[in-house]
């Protein structure tokens, strides 16, 4: 079976109002309803934008490079190759004492190429080592790393026979 990789940047909008033990100066455990504070307020008191609240989105992530069945990776040479992966889902933590988040609703589409929806998604357990290429800080909360291992439930795909991606796939459902 074909693989494809692809990068760029993942976006979680985490809820961080009373979301840390040490309960930080940041986070006022007294607030309450306001209907006239400002989006500036709100967004500051909340840590992200409350109405987007455990979203999880792709932006600027494309293919690039495609493993066939063989074992050769290809960065070019085939339709799906810096096609556009647009991504979004609801990420929720089902377990405050553990690291693992579980997708839902997760939809995927690559291009106008092939689209699915990706089934049973929980996350591995988060690495918070990870240095920043562009911070002189070794460490940065806002770096971390995980993987999703899940599979992509097929729901429409352009039969392009001059994608050797899709040749490979053939009639298969599930990738």
């Amino acid at each position: 079976m074909p693989i494809l990789h692809f990068h760029g940047k993942f976006l979680f909008h985490m809820p961080e109002y009373d979301n840390y033990p040490s309960n930080d100066a940041r986070c006022d455990l007294n607030a309450r309803f306001d209907p006239n504070c400002s989006d500036e307020k709100i967004f500051s008191i909340c840590g992200s934008d409350p109405s987007r609240y455990f979203e999880f989105t792709f932006q600027d992530v494309k293919v690039k490079t495609v493993t066939y069945s063989d074992g050769n990776g290809y960065t070019s040479g085939d339709i799906f190759i810096n096609q556009t992966i647009d991504f979004n889902g609801i990420l929720v933590d089902v377990s405050p004492s553990a690291e693992c988040a579980q997708l839902f609703a997760p939809n995927l589409k690559i291009g106008n190429l092939l689209t699915g929806t990706l089934q049973n998604t929980t996350q591995s357990e988060l690495r918070l080592n990870l240095r920043p290429l562009d911070s002189s800080a070794n460490y940065d909360s806002e770096q971390v790393e995980s993987y999703f291992q899940t599979t992509l439930k097929i729901t429409d795909k352009n039969l392009l026979q001059e994608s050797r991606f899709i040749r490979e796939i053939g009639n298969s459902s599930e990738l």
